[in-house]
């Protein structure tokens, strides 16, 4: 079996930890310099640059030969390890400028026995555009490691096997760190059984906490000194791999994009797998669902807005004004409004909420260059455990539609899918606690806008919403009494649904235009529990469909 490791709520810990505090020593000031850069697409394309060579530069020789099998420890220079969803792969380049393959299955590390050794590699460069491959023969057998160096990003590597010339095998890889740890399969049953999120879903990290205490054994350190070890430790202790490796003139991290590499291949246990009563995909649909939604959702709106334009107002805002609270700033452009009286005079009208701090959390991975990388890792998270919601986010996406309620969120999905260019969506409701205050009753209140209405989709949009119930009960267009009705007048219908529980009245009004074409459907209903409106208004080839629902 794969081995089990944390998942979701590891991206929780990166999304939600504070900024480096002023009292760290060390700066990394190839990466500050970048940072000074006015060019943000240059910047990026600059720091993946630097980045590597910082990596490189901060490879420890004596550690790495520390850790390898013996029989790999005479290596004149490191290349290359890649893994892929079976196999960890090492080449390295021998003294007398050979190349040599070593690979592992992905529960091995490199300080264990390899599978298999392979010596007289040859390299090869594909074009001018720095692409290149080792490839390694055994008998009838060959083995091609393939680096892309074309990656905004990380490089993205592939691994091809043939037998002669029949392709056995063509995995995509990535390269990742080779200090990265393995974990016992029996880690995440134990992390996820015990993890309870309370109010909030990254609540004092737990999660870490958890992962670390069942992975190395509660808070002892591995040479065995009692200690409390940072966050950022713990994790390093973990995965092996250093997850910040430097931090700006202002003091904010820059994330190592090897540890999200090997996040995507090693942190994602089948969707299918059995803890306890729950699969993994009903742990995470209890527990992470709702952060990993809302995670990627201010993704899209920072990418809606621009992210080059915001990171550059956001950084020319806390380089420019040292001496105020970029807190104010987040809140203000991203935070949620909130009601006047809340306040006290001279308080501003919006909060630092979730909206506010990931929003300034995927900035500063932008100004760094690694936004992409996290991304790279949720998108995974979403596929393997949340595939349904997150395809029919990515529908309304491309819409260019952003919904914060669940319900209209299902409906728009559904008018969208039926073939109706939904163009934007309005929604207001109030809480119990406003409703009390005012007097009012609880209500929702949402507005759909659609173009490439005629008369005909006008109808078919307002049936389709209203579902059976009600469409079943009004008259059709083919209907006779709807026939009748006279260019510029309308038809009303006195209670359309039958009378009972949930209906004691209802009414129903089709209006037509002066060419004799369907304008304006207005439906109400009232019965136990409150009521609702739905209606929809033609203008020319536009339509705004409409629901108003209240509770008593």
């Amino acid at each position: 079996m794969k081995n089990i490791l944390f998942f979701t709520a590891s991206i929780l810990f990166i999304a939600c930890q504070e900024e480096p505090s002023k009292s760290i020593e060390k700066e990394n000031k190839k990466i500050e310099s970048i940072i000074d850069s006015n060019d943000y697409n240059n910047q990026n394309k600059s720091t993946n640059e630097f980045l590597k060579e910082v990596i490189d530069e901060e490879l420890d020789e004596d550690k790495l030969r520390s850790v390898l099998w013996k029989e790999l420890k005479d290596y004149k220079k490191y290349k290359v390890y890649m893994q892929t969803n079976k196999f960890k792969i090492w080449i390295d380049e021998k003294e007398d400028g050979s190349y040599r393959y070593a690979s592992w299955p992905i529960s091995k590390t490199l300080s264990q026995e390899p599978d298999l050794i392979l010596y007289g590699g040859k390299l090869d460069y594909k074009g001018s555009e720095g692409n290149y491959a080792y490839t390694f023969t055994n008998a009838n057998y060959s083995y091609k490691c393939v680096i892309n160096e074309l990656e905004k990003s990380n490089k993205e590597a592939y691994l091809i096997v043939k037998e002669n010339e029949k392709e056995l095998l063509s995995q995509k890889a990535y390269i990742i760190s080779p200090f990265s740890n393995v974990i016992a399969d029996t880690v995440m049953p134990n992390v996820l059984k015990n993890y309870e999120p309370g109010n909030y879903f990254y609540n004092e990290y737990s999660f870490i906490k958890l992962l670390y205490k069942y992975s190395l054994g509660g808070d002892m350190h591995p040479e065995g000194s009692s200690l409390n070890p940072s966050l950022k430790t713990r994790l390093k202790l973990v995965s092996g791999i250093d997850l910040v490796i430097g931090q700006d003139k202002n003091y904010i991290a820059h994330y190592n994009p090897a540890f999200f590499n090997w996040m995507v291949l090693n942190l994602l246990p089948k969707a299918d797998l059995n803890i306890g009563n729950y699969t993994v995909a009903g742990y995470y649909q209890e527990k992470f669902s709702l952060f990993a939604r809302k995670f990627i959702s201010v993704y899209w709106d920072l990418e809606k807005k621009g992210f080059k334009q915001e990171a550059k107002k956001y950084r020319d805002y806390y380089t420019n004004y040292e001496n105020e609270d970029v807190l104010y700033y987040l809140a203000k452009e991203y935070g949620k409004r909130v009601a006047d009286e809340e306040w006290v005079d001279g308080m501003a009208d919006f909060t630092f909420d979730l909206n506010a701090e990931w929003s300034g959390f995927w900035l500063r991975r932008f100004i760094h260059g690694t936004h992409d990388d996290i991304y790279k890792v949720l998108v995974s998270v979403l596929e393997k455990y949340d595939n349904y919601w997150f395809e029919n986010a990515k529908l309304l996406k491309e819409h260019n539609l952003t919904i914060e309620s669940s319900e209209m969120q299902e409906d728009a999905i559904k008018l969208i899918k039926n073939g109706f260019n939904l163009v934007n969506c309005y929604f207001i409701s109030n809480t119990e606690e406003e409703a009390n205050i005012s007097g009012e009753h609880l209500y929702n209140d949402m507005a759909y806008d659609f173009e490439d209405c005629n008369g005909e989709k006008t109808y078919e949009i307002f049936t389709l919403y209203a579902g059976d119930h009600v469409s079943k009960n009004i008259p059709t267009l083919a209907d006779n009494n709807w026939k009748a009705v006279e260019n510029g007048s309308s038809l009303k219908v006195e209670n359309p649904l039958p009378n009972g529980e949930f209906s004691w009245n209802s009414n129903l009004t089709m209006g037509k235009d002066s060419n004799g074409v369907l304008s304006s459907i207005y439906f109400d209903n009232r019965g136990m529990g409150g009521g609702y409106e739905i209606s929809i208004l033609r203008t020319g080839n536009s339509c705004k469909l409409k629901y108003f629902g209240f509770a008593d």
